[in-house]
């Protein structure tokens, strides 16, 4: 009877030891985010993306376009530029810088936009659509082009998939989506991984957190200025957010400290059998 207590005391003690480290392992990372604005709609939300673009031949249709009157190989012009989406009382501004990056790596300003949207317009609906997207198949607008939902996971490592609050990481399961209805496609770009997109659930809301579209898409000709821009290969990812979201890879966390846990119960059952054999020599 003795020795069944004391299993049971061991056991219990591995156990709790083995909750209890989980559960903290959570709390920390909720407070990290503790104090981090709940979504991209309340003022105050701040967003930030880079973006990149392959312009295709002769892909400049607008005669405002500062590439109008040139002949360009395919690739010889690579933009790139950042995106700010930053929410205030009444709209939302953004703000994107647009740069053409020259063969020597020296990047030039082509231009410096602001736009001035609402919560509730397609735009904004299209970086952060309203409430959550558990079910695979839903579908969200993203100017010409549809992003479908395909489902909650992790492709690559949980490394790859984080966000930096100040010096903290956090480590999030992404919402993986499919680019659909893509004009114009980009024919080097031509295959299924460049039709992607991911989100971050958030409350209430999503935050686009990847996108990547081999061909002519709206909304990257309004981040580039309107330049003209028939067809491209553009991609954006972002950059940070001081937004809370909330598909937290917890699992990525608890992880962290399977060693030790292992090394508990490796070590406790050790014990238990120590006391067995003892016992059965008595």
């Amino acid at each position: 009877m003795k020795y069944i207590k004391i299993i049971a005391i061991v056991v219990t003690i591995m156990l709790g030891t083995t909750i209890t480290v989980s559960a903290i392992s959570v709390r920390n990372t909720d407070n990290i985010l503790n104090g981090y604005l709940q979504n991209p709609s309340i003022k105050g939300s701040s967003t930030e993306y880079h973006f990149g673009s392959s312009l295709y031949y002769k892909s400049f249709i607008n005669s405002n376009s500062r590439y109008y009157n040139e002949t360009l190989k395919r690739g010889d012009e690579n933009i790139c530029g950042n995106l700010y989406i930053n929410t205030s009382n009444t709209n939302v501004i953004i703000t994107t810088f647009v740069y053409n990056k020259s063969t020597n790596g020296i990047k030039s300003l082509i231009q410096e936009k602001q736009y001035k949207i609402t919560s509730n317009s397609s735009i904004f609906n299209a970086f952060f659509p309203k409430g959550k997207l558990f079910s695979s198949g839903h579908q969200i607008n993203f100017g010409n082009n549809v992003i479908t939902i395909n489902n909650e996971t992790t492709i690559c490592t949980a490394t790859q998939y984080k966000l930096n609050y100040n010096n903290k990481s956090i480590y999030y399961i992404p919402y993986n989506a499919v680019v659909s209805s893509v004009p114009n496609v980009f024919t080097e770009y031509d295959n299924s991984y460049f039709f992607s997109a991911m989100y971050i659930q958030s409350n209430g809301y999503s935050i686009l957190n990847s996108i990547s579209i081999p061909g002519n898409s709206t909304i990257t000709a309004l981040i580039l200025g309107n330049i003209g821009i028939n067809t491209s290969y553009f991609t954006m990812g972002m950059v940070k957010t001081n937004d809370r979201i909330t598909s937290i890879n917890y699992t990525y966390y608890i992880e962290q400290y399977i060693p030790f846990i292992a090394l508990m119960w490796l070590v406790g059952a050790g014990y238990l059998v120590s006391l067995k054999v003892k016992r059965g020599k008595n």
